[in-house]
């Protein structure tokens, strides 16, 4: 009876040391997808499958590691060993980032497929609201700029003006405070300052976010008519600039015959007027300055009034020329013989000279 119970009892015993041992082995390794190579010496198979060869190969391997890692003594030691090998050959996680899009597995791409949509839903939204915010700000300041006071015109500025003074400019012009800079009416701006006959050119512009800008260029009198005791300042296209009480500086008088009634604005429709405009335009300076008047006579054609003397130009062609030889007529010939009745230089290559009596 003793000895049965002490051969259960060794038997119990024994029982947990093969449990530990077998918790110890290693689990089988994974076999290979090759067929095991012949060993050297080992007569050629022929006829068995790669399964069986396979098989056979891994319970070798199984059987030497089993006979190279014996169990070790002592419960905990054993137990200590156990987990550190299965430790060791646990297999370690992946992040989902190391995963690659083709080794994730249906839940892993369906998951990142979530993620991806949920991201892209995301930059749409964004994007979306960020393009409502930037038309409603663009909305809203065009209709502060062009329906407030914010841009309304609070300079006007003149350049180019001489004869003109700048605050007839712009009262001419139309422009007050209560001119919006963005809805000004360019057009009617230039066709009023236009209206002055001095003005040849005028352009508007505009500088933000509240200035105006008149550039003027002005025409220049080329002489001077009279009627009915007013003088008459004329520019080089006949038309009548400036009516005044007295002659200007400089300006030659134009004896011409206009029925009309003169007064600024009004262009001459006298037939000889081109040809005064071309004796007055091509004039030396000189010769300017000692002219009185101009006229046209029928049978001697243009003639000046200079320094007492009458210098018969005839017509306009070779103006210029003919010019020259009164002016050095009226240099040379004067201070030698006195005053002259007249310098007739119609023909300026045979030109005549008449002292006075």
């Amino acid at each position: 009876m003793s000895r049965g119970l002490e051969g259960r009892a060794d038997a119990g015993r024994a029982r947990p040391q093969r449990d530990r041992e077998a918790a110890f082995r290693e689990p089988p390794a994974k076999a290979s997808a090759r067929p095991a190579a012949r060993r050297r010496g080992e007569p050629k198979k022929e006829g068995q499958p790669g399964e069986v060869r396979r098989r056979a190969k891994a319970r070798t391997a199984r059987e030497g590691k089993e006979q190279r890692l014996s169990p070790v003594e002592g419960g905990r030691r054993c137990e200590v060993v156990r987990l550190h090998h299965e430790a060791a050959h646990r297999p370690r996680p992946r992040s989902l980032a190391a995963v690659r899009p083709g080794e994730a597995g249906p839940r892993g791409r369906e998951r990142e497929g979530d993620a991806r949509a949920e991201k892209t839903a995301s930059r749409v939204w964004v994007r979306t609201a960020l393009t409502a915010l930037l038309l409603a700000s663009l909305v809203l300041m065009l209709w502060v700029y062009m329906y407030t006071g914010v841009l309304n015109v609070k300079a006007v500025e003149v350049r180019g003006n001489h004869r003109l003074d700048a605050a007839y400019l712009r009262a001419l012009s139309g422009i007050t405070s209560q001119t919006h800079l963005l809805r000004m009416d360019v057009g009617a701006v230039e066709r009023a300052i236009l209206s002055e006959p001095y003005v040849a050119e005028v352009k508007v512009s505009r500088r933000f976010p509240y200035t105006v800008i008149l550039q003027v260029r002005e025409k220049e009198p080329l002489g001077v008519i009279v009627q009915n005791g007013k003088y008459h300042l004329v520019d080089a296209e006949g038309m009548v600039l400036e009516s005044r009480d007295a002659p200007g500086e400089g300006l030659v008088e134009i004896r011409c015959s206009e029925p009309r009634l003169l007064y600024p604005g009004v262009i001459l429709e006298d037939a000889n007027f081109p040809g005064y405009a071309a004796l007055l335009r091509d004039m030396p300076q000189g010769l300017r300055e000692v002219t009185v008047a101009t006229g046209f006579q029928e049978g001697e054609g243009f003639f000046l009034e200079s320094a007492g003397t009458r210098i018969i130009i005839g017509s306009i062609e070779e103006v210029s020329r003919k010019l020259e030889i009164a002016f050095f007529a009226l240099q040379e010939l004067v201070p030698r013989h006195g005053k002259l009745a007249y310098v007739d230089v119609t023909y300026p290559d045979y030109p005549a000279i008449k002292p006075a009596e």
